[in-house]
């Protein structure tokens, strides 16, 4: 069974989620403080990706509601692709347009 980890990426914090896959729904798993650059995010999340056994990254990528990509999606975007360098693993990205209304 492949296990998730979704990542909510933050200017100040990263929120972390994990799941089975097939699962309906995710289980929080931790929140970090932003580091002062992207390898040190990256560097602490590859400690928690091998701590959990995942096997696969999924990143929300903000994109704005007409579907183009600002500043936060382009961010994230580059951010993704530092953890599938670091870690190795596949990072996929995820649309996390109405994610929030879709959650209330």
């Amino acid at each position: 069974m492949t296990r998730l980890l979704g990542i909510d990426l933050g200017t100040r914090r990263v929120g972390l989620a994990v799941a089975e896959e097939g699962d309906l729904g995710a289980r929080p798993l931790a929140t970090l403080a932003r580091r002062r650059s992207v390898a040190a995010d990256v560097e602490a999340l590859a400690r928690i990706v091998a701590a959990n056994r995942i096997d696969e990254v999924v990143v929300g990528l903000p994109l704005d509601m007409s579907g183009t990509e600002g500043a936060k999606a382009i961010e994230a975007r580059e951010w993704a692709r530092a953890v599938a360098q670091q870690t190795g693993l596949p990072v996929r990205l995820r649309d996390e347009r109405l994610s929030s209304h879709v959650a209330e």
